[in-house]
């Protein structure tokens, strides 16, 4: 079987060749392992990933670690001595460990031969190179027909019938090709991801003659198809619902209470292309050998649902709600809170920037950002903060752990300053050590002001470290008279709740549910009861969880003492009280449609 599939959401464009039990993938984009649980398309299967450029480093290195837990053994990446030194650059934070990466420049197995063809972008693509692929998949030899061979040609013969040589048996020639299906000889395919100034692909072109071009820019399809004979494929952008299972989800709770937010559509400037024929999302291309060309399976999509959106100041809005791994229900870890004139971003976990796209049509946004705030260097809370940046035309404030920031700084992005946040670390076990003599002495006190490190970004900024990992911190934020604080991951924190104290709002991760103290414990992570126990320590006046385990994905039943987000929930400082009676029913209604 050759098989092509395309998969896209707004954030990119993905095209996945499988040939019998091989996987290849051409380009990836941020959120493509999230799409492809949606997708039901196993990334485990894939061997080889053709990177087309640096846009697909993090969503690159999101997925080994993936393939890393599977017990994959080793993963080939093509790509350039560039891309290859970003991606080792990321080892600190996403070490693949016991998955053996073997970087190439070109690549050639039993079944296909790529070429990797460089192009200089655009002047809007901040002059980045970006590659397309020149695909020869070799021919696939035809299937021995042994039905058809007489039953007294003996079994030793057969070997040359495959090899369709003539035999001469009890005086009577038997032709080989006649027992042999013909060879599947598909020919040359381009995959052309370049926007502009690609005179080499062009040159390629038109020494290999391409039977196939799959584009994956509509004025390149255009352009192409004017100048060379072909069959030409244009991967259509994703204007449709993405993930359509938490979208059904999203549809539900929007009806109950109006900060669930659905995402509104991308903008659609389709229009027809003559001679080239569109895929959509999700499509499949099957090589047939009756026809000897591709034949085209479309898949089903579901339009967006009409919606407006108010505008909401001093408002929360949760961009991803998962841990460690996205899932069809929840994204990794990302937060923004916005103010009147200013905005900050508390984790910016892999796609954060297109869940923005999606919660608010567009990006205008992020011009009023001040600070992208990272709690600690583990990649499901920092893969989508260079797409964020490059997004931002003005000058903000990185606070994040020395560990990540090589490998941000390798992309070239000068629009930020970043200041380190290992030190609070370092405060925290002096605030351990005080605390403790405290505890013992009456007349030893404790100014938590004394232990966290302050800026000033338009907000005045709080960072304390908490207890997770050896750089893990927590926030706070005060907006005039409003305060929010943010644990980031975390163990119940003492110096963190104090820090909290009075707060309007306490973000607390609750990876696990209560009967899972002793892993939380292990992992370094906090219960959902852990986490109310810090708010009630800390008389904050609202407590929002976040960082599900993936295993309670679909929805979590709360007692109405804490508020459980989920993608795209908006919370706006002293609103109304969240329905937890109705939201709690919906849940219950999900679970028992979930074990029938």
């Amino acid at each position: 079987m050759i098989e092509f599939k395309y998969l896209a959401t707004r954030s990119g464009k993905s095209l996945v060749l499988t040939i019998d039990n091989k996987r290849y993938l051409f380009n990836l984009f941020e959120g493509f392992q999230r799409y492809c649980i949606e997708s039901s398309v196993s990334i485990s299967k894939i061997s080889t990933i053709f990177v087309s450029s640096e846009e697909s480093v993090p969503p690159l290195i999101g997925m080994y670690l993936t393939l890393r837990d599977v017990k994959k053994k080793a993963l080939d990446i093509v790509c350039s001595p560039r891309i290859q030194e970003m991606i080792i650059l990321a080892k600190r934070f996403a070490d693949p460990m016991s998955l053996r990466i073997n970087y190439m420049r070109d690549y050639a197995d039993e079944f296909i031969r790529v070429e990797a063809i460089e192009s200089m972008p655009s002047i809007e693509a901040d002059g980045k190179k970006e590659f397309s692929f020149i695909l020869k998949i070799k021919p696939i030899r035809g299937r021995f027909l042994v039905e058809k061979v007489p039953e007294d040609i003996p079994k030793h013969l057969y070997s040359r019938l495959t090899k369709r040589e003539s035999i001469e048996y009890n005086g009577k020639v038997y032709d080989g090709r006649e027992y042999m299906e013909d060879d599947v000889d598909i020919g040359t395919i381009a995959i052309v991801y370049s926007s502009g100034n690609f005179e080499r692909l062009l040159e390629r072109i038109r020494e290999e003659a391409p039977k196939y071009f799959f584009c994956f820019q509509r004025d390149v399809a255009q352009h192409l198809s004017s100048v060379f004979d072909g069959h030409f494929f244009f991967l259509e952008d994703n204007h449709f619902v993405e993930y359509l299972s938490l979208y059904n989800i999203q549809l539900e709770l929007s009806s109950i209470h109006k900060d669930f937010l659905l995402p509104l559509p991308s903008e659609n400037l389709t229009y027809p292309l003559k001679l080239i024929e569109s895929i959509q999302s999700c499509g499949t291309l099957i090589y047939t050998k009756s026809t000897k060309c591709f034949s085209h399976l479309p898949s089903s999509q579901k339009e967006h649902t009409s919606c407006s959106r108010e505008h909401k100041e001093k408002a929360i809005l949760f961009l991803g709600t998962g841990c460690a791994i996205p899932s069809k229900y929840r994204n990794v870890s990302s937060i923004l809170y916005e103010s009147h004139d200013a905005a900050i971003m508390l984790d910016c976990g892999e796609d954060t920037l297109f869940q923005i796209h999606r919660a608010y049509g567009g990006f205008n946004v992020l011009k009023k950002l001040k600070a992208i705030f990272v709690s600690h260097s583990h990649a499901d809370h920092v893969l989508g903060i260079t797409s964020a940046l490059k997004k931002i035309s003005h000058k903000i404030k990185i606070f994040a752990p020395a560990a990540i920031k090589p490998f941000v700084k390798s992309f070239d992005i000068g629009n930020h300053e970043y200041i380190e946040t290992n030190h609070a670390k370092a405060m925290e076990r002096k605030f351990q050590d005080i605390w403790k003599l405290s505890q013992r002495s009456p007349l030893c006190t404790v100014d938590v002001e004394d232990h966290i490190l302050k800026f000033d970004v338009g907000f005045e900024v709080g960072i304390c470290g908490v207890d997770h990992c050896s750089d893990s911190c927590g926030i706070r934020v005060k907006d005039g008279d409003t305060i929010i604080t943010y644990s980031g991951d975390a163990r119940p924190s003492i110096l963190f709740g104090m820090m909290s104290l009075d707060s309007d709002v306490m973000i607390h991760e609750a990876t696990f549910a209560l009967d899972q103290e002793e892993r939380a414990m292990h992992t370094g992570h906090s219960t959902i009861d852990g986490a109310l126990k810090v708010f009630k320590a800390s008389k904050s006046k609202v407590l929002l969880l976040t960082h599900f385990s993936q295993r309670y994905s679909k929805g979590i039943i709360s007692d109405g003492q804490w508020i459980p987000c989920i993608d795209l929930f908006r919370y706006t400082i002293g609103s109304t009280l969240y329905p937890t009676d109705e939201i709690n029913a919906y849940y219950d209604k999900l679970k028992l449609a979930e074990n029938r």
